[in-house]
């Protein structure tokens, strides 16, 4: 597990650059609350969100990942 990447993963990093070149700003790997345990994957600080990212979505497990569209 030591190998595993907590942070910056390809697959993080791609949506992350979109959203900076949208304008938008954001922390990576911050605390929302101060005595939360966990933190979150994207925040954006000005309007009070935190994102978590379900990890097995983003890396690619066959029963969430989708490479397409669902309509």
């Amino acid at each position: 597990m030591a190998s595993n990447k907590g942070r910056d993963a390809k697959p993080e990093r791609l949506p992350r650059s979109a959203r900076h070149r949208g304008g938008l700003r954001y922390r990576v790997s911050a605390r929302p609350i101060a005595d939360l345990r966990r933190s979150a994957d994207v925040m954006f600080t000005e309007v009070r969100v935190a994102v978590f990212v379900y990890s097995r979505f983003v890396y690619g497990c066959p029963r969430y990942h989708r490479t397409t569209v669902q309509p």
